[in-house]
């Protein structure tokens, strides 16, 4: 059964041999990034991507492990889909690292989770939890704009044209964002 509790900074062990341990830090702190260049023997150029304000979705595999940048919409962006947010998950054997620049629902998520005992008992595990909880996000504005397309196609059988212009101009918008943000 997976378990976790919120640690300082000298509780962290950067050695565990046993089990994997999950570490979330905050991308904007310059402490933050100096910490793990001290504390873990990670590549630099892990750590840069890690901390970077470059937030393509991407998967970079390396002999030590996996990095992946995924995008996520908070809840302040489901409305303005040029506002998302990256997670970027480094995972090896022993260790998950999450770096956010903002706060994010679905890591808000897993903490909660983790603290009533629902941790996830692997790196695999974890990492679909995460996924899912994204493209469960995404989903939900996906949704709402098809929902949107489907009411504006009844409307078009009674109104004029030229007053839905707006409204599909609004939707194509939401639509060619999303699509811009999640590509790779």
């Amino acid at each position: 059964k997976g378990g976790g509790k919120k640690a300082s900074w000298s509780e962290i062990d950067h050695n565990n041999d046993e089990g994997v341990g999950w570490i979330h830090l905050d991308s904007n702190s310059c402490q933050t990034e100096e910490w793990l260049n001290k504390s873990y023997k990670l590549d630099s150029k892990i750590t840069k991507l890690l901390f970077s304000k470059e937030s393509r979705p991407r998967c970079i595999i390396s002999a030590d492990g996996i990095l992946l940048i995924l995008r996520d919409l908070s809840s302040s962006s489901k409305a303005n889909p040029q506002d998302m947010l990256s997670i970027k998950i480094w995972i090896d054997k022993h260790h998950i690292i999450t770096t956010c620049n903002t706060n994010s629902e679905v890591i808000n998520e897993i903490i909660s989770e983790i603290e009533r005992g629902q941790a996830p008992n692997s790196s695999t595990q974890f990492f679909v939890r995460i996924n899912n909880k994204v493209t469960r996000t995404i989903g939900e504005v996906l949704l709402e704009l098809i929902d949107k397309t489907d009411e504006l196609e009844d409307e078009i059988i009674t109104a004029q044209s030229n007053l839905l212009r707006p409204k599909i101009a609004d939707i194509r918008r939401k639509a060619i964002l999303l699509h811009r943000y999640l590509v790779p």
